[in-house]
């Protein structure tokens, strides 16, 4: 009869601890501090198909803004962290996300 081995394997626990003063700096900047991660979806490649259908494929942008100023599908003006206005104008309307961080 052949004999079974048995490996066994031992898992790495690590635990992550959130230290007070860590917590009172994200509680300070959650008050004060206003960022934003603004994804733009851009049209990058169009395909026609045989049958007269379009496909197009998207390439998205992201950007992180501390103040939006106007949100539409055609024109976008926001500032970015380092304080530049940025003012995004298309003629198809583009798709966007938009995530509070701060």
């Amino acid at each position: 009869m052949p004999k079974e081995k048995v490996i066994q394997q031992k898992q790495e626990e690590t635990l992550v601890t959130v230290t007070l003063w860590s917590k009172i700096k994200h509680w300070w900047r959650t008050i004060w501090r206003e960022e934003w991660e603004l994804t733009i979806y851009f049209p990058s490649e169009v395909k026609f198909m045989e049958d007269g259908s379009r496909i197009e494929s998207l390439s998205p942008k992201t950007f992180r803004c501390k103040a939006l100023k106007k949100i539409s599908p055609t024109n976008i003006i926001f500032i970015d962290l380092l304080g530049v206005k940025h003012e995004i104008k298309v003629v198809h309307p583009v798709g966007y996300d938009l995530r509070k961080i701060y």
